[in-house]
C-alpha cells in the first residue's frame, strides 16, 4: 500500500516539484492556500480536520526575504507559528511532520559548509522565523524531519537560472554577485532523496538536502549560460560580470555571505551520495530551457 503524503506549497516550485515527483512512490495530497491558510494560524488546525495521510510534507512559506524583514509578524505567522500548529496536529494524529527550512538560519561567518549541528545565527527576520519554525515544530512532534535546503532551482517555476539566462539572451551585460555562495538544490534531485527518506521513518531531527559543492550566484549563472550555450541557445553575451554584494542597494535584509550545506549526514543515513550542482544545472538547461 502506497504511503498516503499532503503536501502544502502545490503553488511553489518545491511543491509543484513534489506533488508531480513523489505520485509514483505515494499517493499524493496537493494543498495550497485556498485549503490551507499559514498567515492566520489559528485556523489551521480546524483546516485540518478530516485529512487523512501518513506524512505531511510543508513546503510552503514566505520566502521573500526583503518583504520578511518589513513585515515580521506575517512572516512568523506563516514561517513559525503556523508550521508548529501543523506540527501539533500531525503528533495528535501520530504521523511524521517534514518542515522545508533554509541555509538562512545560519550567520554565513564560517568558512567550511555547515553541518546540522552547527550553531544557528539568523541575520535578518526570514531567517530567525524559518529557525523558530524548525524549534517549534521539532518541540511540537518528535516525528518532525527538519529538511534545510538552499538556492531551489527547477523546471516548474523561475529562478535566479532563468533570469539570469534570459538577460544574456537580451542583453549585451550580465552581473551577478560574486562574493555569496551557497549550494544549489535542484528539485527534481530532491524529490528522489526525499523518496529514499519515507522510506525511513526512523529519520527525524534536522537534515541537510542539497547537491554538492559550492558557488557564488556569478559562478551559477556562468555554468547555467555555458550549458545553455552548448545546447544551441544563441547569448547576446555569455559572460557573467562579478559584482559584490555591497553594491546590491535595493535590499532591505541583512544577507549571510557564505551557507553552503554538508550533506555527509544525509548521505550516511540513506548511503545515498548527492551529485554536484553543475551536473543538475547541466541537465536542468539541457532538458527544461528553452529561453524566452
Amino acid at each position: 500500500m502506497k504511503l498516503r503524503a499532503g503536501i502544502l506549497g502545490k503553488e511553489g516550485r518545491l511543491g509543484t516539484a513534489l506533488c508531480r515527483d513523489l505520485r509514483t512512490s505515494c499517493d499524493v495530497i496537493p494543498l495550497g492556500r485556498a485549503e490551507i491558510d499559514l498567515s492566520e494560524p489559528a485556523k489551521v488546525a480546524e483546516s485540518l480536520k478530516g485529512l487523512g495521510c501518513d506524512v505531511f510534507i510543508n513546503t510552503a512559506a514566505a520566502t521573500d526575504v526583503d518583504w520578511c524583514e518589513q513585515n515580521p509578524e506575517p512572516a512568523w505567522a506563516i514561517n513559525a507559528a503556523s508550521p508548529a500548529e501543523i506540527a501539533q496536529w500531525t503528533a495528535q494524529q501520530q504521523i511524521r511532520f517534514i518542515q522545508l527550512s533554509t541555509d538562512y538560519v545560519f550567520n554565513g561567518r564560517h568558512n567550511r559548509p555547515y553541518r546540522e549541528e552547527d550553531v544557528t545565527d539568523p541575520l535578518n527576520v526570514y531567517g530567525r522565523t524559518k529557525r523558530c519554525g524548525e524549534l517549534d515544530s521539532l518541540a511540537a512532534n518528535p516525528k518532525t524531519l527538519v529538511l534545510r535546503v538552499s538556492w531551489i532551482f527547477g523546471p516548474d517555476k523561475p529562478s535566479f537560472l532563468e533570469k539570469i539566462l534570459n538577460r544574456a539572451r537580451n542583453a549585451s551585460r550580465v552581473e551577478a554577485v560574486s562574493n555569496k555562495y551557497s549550494t544549489p538544490t535542484y528539485t527534481r534531485d530532491l524529490a528522489r532523496w526525499l523518496k529514499h527518506l519515507l522510506e525511513k521513518d526512523s529519520i527525524c531531527g534536522v537534515l541537510h538536502v542539497c547537491n554538492s559543492g559550492a558557488c557564488s550566484w556569478r559562478e551559477w549563472g556562468q555554468v547555467a549560460i555555458d550549458a545553455a550555450k552548448r545546447a544551441g541557445t544563441r547569448f547576446q553575451t555569455d559572460f557573467v560580470n562579478p559584482i559584490p554584494l555591497e553594491s546590491l542597494t535595493t535590499f532591505v535584509a541583512d544577507r549571510p555571505r557564505y551557507t553552503a550545506l554538508d550533506t555527509a549526514k544525509f548521505q550516511e543515513l540513506t548511503g545515498v551520495r548527492p551529485r554536484p550542482w553543475e551536473e543538475a544545472v547541466q541537465e536542468y538547461v539541457r532538458e527544461h530551457y528553452r529561453g524566452a
